[in-house]
């Protein structure tokens, strides 16, 4: 967001106006991260299974656009994995789903699972 101080609260009773290039990189995400998926997926005869994507500036997952909820980065990466995951025709197991870290210490925990997303 271009707005120095953009908030959210953990019950969604307040949810910031969503920019317009904040959209824009929504939309990129939604398309980019499925088909980079279905990609390394269909790579080799058993393709690829780990994957660790971090967005370093992802706010906080919900946004308002007019009187609508708009939903964040964080939110779209998740359905973008499970689409890519549903399209692939593999069987691999339901991929692991990792929310954001809130620190460098709670991450590296989180990093040692065998699958990230």
């Amino acid at each position: 967001m271009s707005r120095a101080q953009a908030t959210w609260n953990a019950d969604g009773s307040k949810l910031p106006a969503i920019d317009i290039h904040t959209k824009a990189k929504h939309l990129i995400i939604d398309k980019y991260i499925e088909n980079l998926v279905i990609t390394l997926y269909k790579k080799a005869a058993y393709g690829v299974t780990t994957f660790t994507f971090i967005d370093g500036f992802c706010g906080g997952g919900m946004y308002k656009d007019n009187n609508q909820e708009w939903e964040g980065s964080p939110i779209r990466l998740i359905k973008a994995v499970r689409e890519a995951h549903q399209k692939s025709y593999r069987t691999y197991p339901e991929p692991l789903i990792v929310l954001p870290a809130t620190s460098f210490t709670e991450f590296n925990s989180i990093r040692s699972h065998k699958r990230m997303l």
